[in-house]
């Protein structure tokens, strides 16, 4: 479901972070007893990442094409609903806005490039 090219794959205990070449970020989790890859949370914001870095289990720092760089952050509670999920079908099923995952990301931070 990610929708154009993924440019980046980062992993985290049972969470994997995808950066996607024009939609910025993707977080999914892996169900091991499934095989199931399940995105819980995603960026509002388009963003053409060209690399990212894991900063904790709920951060990414990200880099764009124009030379801006963004801090991305999980809500505290999102953890705490993907872990207790048992079966993934309530991330798998609730989409949410813009059809998108069901929980979206904060931006604590951002820093923008000033134009060429």
């Amino acid at each position: 479901h990610v929708p154009n090219i993924v440019t980046g794959i980062y992993t985290i205990g049972q969470r994997v972070i995808v950066s996607d070449v024009q939609e910025s970020l993707f977080w999914v989790r892996y169900r091991r007893n499934e095989n199931q890859l399940i995105i819980f949370a995603d960026d509002t914001y388009p963003r053409w990442v060209t690399t990212a870095c894991l900063l904790d289990y709920d951060t990414m720092a990200s880099a764009d094409k124009f030379g801006n760089i963004s801090i991305v952050r999980l809500p505290p509670n999102t953890s705490d609903e993907v872990d207790e999920d048992p079966t993934g079908n309530k991330a798998l099923w609730d989409r949410g806005l813009l059809n998108g995952a069901s929980q979206k990301v904060k931006h604590p931070s951002s820093i923008y490039s000033p134009s060429h």
